[in-house]
């Protein structure tokens, strides 16, 4: 008798440790869905742009090229390859002095929200501006760069002249993996990149379309279809807005839907800041400014390779 009940309260044990273990899991599983579901009722989706103002650039003998916002919105706008200007919040447009780094030949410009950060041909180096002064030491490459990005967590995105691939490094360390262009190079600084969230977007011009790829994930490519894209930049839902040939696209976060905005515009460098897409247009030597109407609803029905 004393043996059956000590084999009963033994049973007992196990099962109440089997149950609480699925009850345990059954929790676990009902939160990740309801986490699922907020990410879901809290994601937007872009349904219009409506035009709000357009900025001069009013500058002699400048022609501006590339465009970039940091976190306050101070709007830095780069052109010729040697000059930088930075619009304030104010409306003011000061230069910001270059003198030191000349001869430069400077392709491209993006930020960490904080920094600035250019991005030198001839000299094989990124600059880093801070607080609207450029370091005097440059992060030297070991090869004649195109295009680049940051990532938020201080990760660099490269693609450099007649190499094949996207190379993935930090001011401390290069040991990351990178990623092939299929066997494509680039001998020129047309399309973009940009880099975020451990995914990286390239407006491929040459192919028609923007790829996809995964930092920690490299056989893992997405490919969507888009006439010459020059520009890429990303709002803070995640969702792709995507400067064309002639038109400006948005792939939409979560679903991959492509929608299509303000056609027949001739842009040819985008930013977002503070709900705002602006569109930068060198021979009008303006940007043209739009609010972005979100909405939660997902009605679109769009088109992906």
């Amino acid at each position: 008798m004393i043996r059956f009940l000590a084999r009963s309260r033994k049973t007992d044990l196990k099962t109440n440790i089997i149950l609480g273990s699925i009850f345990s899991l059954l929790l676990f599983t009902n939160c990740m869905e309801e986490l699922k579901n907020i990410e879901k009722s809290t994601l937007k989706y872009p349904s219009k742009l409506t035009y709000s103002t357009s900025i001069s650039i009013d500058v002699e003998q400048f022609l501006p090229d590339k465009i970039a916002i940091d976190v306050k919105g101070n709007i830095f706008i780069l052109g010729n390859n040697r000059t930088l200007f930075v619009i304030r919040t104010s409306g003011t447009i000061e230069e910001i002095e270059l003198e030191h780094i000349k001869p430069c030949e400077l392709v491209d410009i993006t930020t960490d929200g904080f920094d600035i950060f250019l991005l030198d041909r001839m000299n094989r180096k990124i600059w880093t501006v801070t607080r609207e002064s450029i370091s005097d030491k440059g992060f030297a490459l070991t090869k004649r760069p195109l295009l680049f990005d940051v990532s938020n967590n201080g990760l660099f995105s490269v693609i450099y002249s007649n190499i094949n691939e996207i190379s993935i490094f930090s001011k401390t360390e290069s040991n990351f993996n990178g990623f092939s262009l299929d066997g494509m190079i680039l001998t020129t600084n047309e399309g973009d990149l940009v880099f975020k969230n451990k995914v990286i977007y390239f407006a491929n011009q040459k192919n028609d379309r923007v790829e996809k790829y995964y930092l920690y994930s490299s056989n893992k490519k997405v490919f969507f279809r888009i006439e010459s894209p020059k520009s890429l930049t990303l709002d803070m839902y995640g969702n792709l807005f995507i400067q064309g040939k002639h038109d400006i696209f948005c792939i939409r976060q979560g679903n991959g839907d492509t929608k299509t905005f303000l056609t027949g515009n001739k842009g040819e460098d985008i930013a977002i800041f503070d709900r705002k897409l602006f569109i930068l247009k060198p021979e009008e030597k303006s940007l043209d400014v739009f609010k972005i109407i979100y909405s939660s609803a997902d009605s679109n029905n769009g088109t992906r390779e």
